[in-house]
């Protein structure tokens, strides 16, 4: 998603703080993606389902399905890992971000011991900015996920 795309995404009250936040995040030379702000719940019951299928003999919904359902509403292309544990989110309303720190042109999507300086880098800047991070949530973390 564009910088632009993103902004527009964004509901009106967090739009200012956003802005400021990516403006320094350019500034610091951290080169980020930013994957998702509004989403549907179509979108959301998807994420909810990966990383809770069987894979097997046994399998609840076949994988090549949950990947077709993805692409055909918007979805990120469907993974192993559980990237969401609810079906309520504040991308709902565009109160919330995803962004994630590129490497070279490597997105990178889980928070591992090589890239954690840039996923709390952007953390601080969006922090400041008046977003939480959630990263910093109690038991289980969304470390690309920011929201106000």
């Amino acid at each position: 998603m564009t910088r632009q795309q993103a902004l527009n995404e964004i509901e009106s009250s967090c739009k200012t703080q956003f802005e400021n936040a990516l403006n320094e995040l350019d500034k610091a030379g951290i080169i980020y993606f930013i994957s998702e702000v509004k989403r549907t719940l179509t979108t959301q019951l998807l994420y909810a389902l990966q990383g809770r299928l069987k894979i097997g003999n046994d399998i609840d919904m076949p994988f090549e399905t949950l990947r077709r359902l993805c692409k055909e509403n918007g979805a990120r292309e469907p993974g192993k890992d559980i990237i969401t544990k609810t079906l309520q989110s504040n991308h709902f309303s565009g109160k919330a971000i995803d962004i994630v720190p590129v490497i070279g042109s490597a997105i990178q999507w889980t928070y591992t011991d090589a890239n954690k300086n840039l996923f709390q880098s952007i953390a601080e800047i969006m922090k400041r900015n008046g977003f939480r991070w959630g990263g910093d949530w109690e038991g289980w973390k969304d470390y690309p996920h920011y929201e106000m």
